[in-house]
């Protein structure tokens, strides 16, 4: 591979391994972003308020997935966007060793549409560390890492 490529093979035990390509789209001097090669396609829709949740949601994340939207017809009979993506990991290095981060989370929170709460698991990311300063005085976030270290071949 490439200088700016990054294959991560994943062992899994009673299934198929997992190879992912991904190319490095940002780097620090502790962090790499790595991004998938291989895009994804999902519809989102766009009816209803804002949800306070999903937008702190959001925040919890330090890199985001590289998206292009597109809006779909109305005459297509949905109310949304079609959206074409590549899958971002944040690889950073702990005492010199690639390692992942795995996070999870929960947010409770209250704006203007009343409350909600949202979950989310397995999220290959790091934690935006802005994030408390940017919550709401009825706001709960709950955020738990779990740190993968990488065997580098």
């Amino acid at each position: 591979m490439s200088a700016d490529k990054v294959r991560l093979s994943f062992k899994r035990p009673k299934h198929n391994d997992k190879v992912i390509e991904t190319e490095i789209t940002a780097r620090t001097q502790e962090q790499l972003t790595l991004t998938t090669l291989a895009e994804s396609k999902f519809f989102k829709t766009t009816d209803g308020p804002s949800n306070h949740c999903a937008e702190l949601g959001d925040k919890i994340k330090t890199v985001y997935p590289v998206l292009n939207w597109q809006a779909v017809s109305s005459a297509s009979g949905y109310s949304g966007s079609y959206c074409t993506g590549r899958e971002t990991r944040v690889l950073t290095l702990k005492n010199g060793k690639p390692v992942l981060t795995l996070m999870s989370w929960a947010v409770l929170a209250y704006g203007n549409f009343g409350g909600c709460s949202s979950a989310y698991n397995n999220e290959w990311n790091t934690f935006n560390t802005s994030l408390p300063a940017q919550l709401g005085s009825k706001d709960t976030v709950m955020v738990q890492t779990k740190e993968i270290a990488l065997l580098k071949k």
